[in-house]
């Protein structure tokens, strides 16, 4: 039976953006943090439907995301600022 890998939530501020990769990092107090993005991953701003183009260096961002093996695949990433 396949079990739906867990909903994890982090708060950080973006201090890495791979557009090629289609990867950020964030810093979240004395960790920092790599996400993929893939063609689920949803962005928010404002309210308002964003995109990865959207995420900038130094931005607050929160998201909910998942493991896949040790990589985190960010799920929705709302961005605060």
């Amino acid at each position: 039976m396949l079990t739906k890998p867990k909903a994890l939530k982090q708060t950080g501020t973006i201090i890495s953006i791979d557009t090629v990769a289609k990867t950020f990092v964030c810093k979240w107090q004395t960790n920092d943090w790599a996400y993929k993005v893939t063609d689920k991953t949803v962005f928010r701003a404002k309210g308002k439907t964003a995109d990865f183009a959207d995420l900038k260096l130094n931005s607050r961002v929160s998201m909910t995301f998942h493991m896949e093996g040790k990589q985190r695949v960010a799920d929705l990433v709302t961005i605060q600022q």
